[in-house]
């Protein structure tokens, strides 16, 4: 099963980078590399957009939860301290 990336962001620092997707997922990327580092299980439905603020410490995220079908999604913006390998 495929699932679409929907934003990616640019490590401000190092040759990292971050997708995030329809599957609930963002993945930190290695580009130098071409590898996967990490990936952080969102659980709350698709990830529409996510930005790592300039100095690279903090990865933001949204999400766009749906409860149930005819519910209004309740749209969200969290933020993801970075971990040691996605630091510069």
């Amino acid at each position: 099963v495929a699932h679409a990336v929907n934003d990616i962001s640019f490590h401000p620092v190092n040759g990292m980078l971050a997708t995030c997707g329809s599957d609930g997922t963002i993945k930190v990327w290695d580009k130098n590399r071409r590898r996967r580092l990490k990936t952080l299980e969102i659980y709350e439905g698709p990830v529409s957009c996510c930005s790592f603020n300039p100095d690279g410490t903090v990865l933001a995220y949204a999400t766009n939860r749906r409860l149930s079908i005819g519910v209004s999604p309740k749209y969200q913006i969290k933020l993801h301290k970075c971990n040691d390998e996605v630091k510069g």
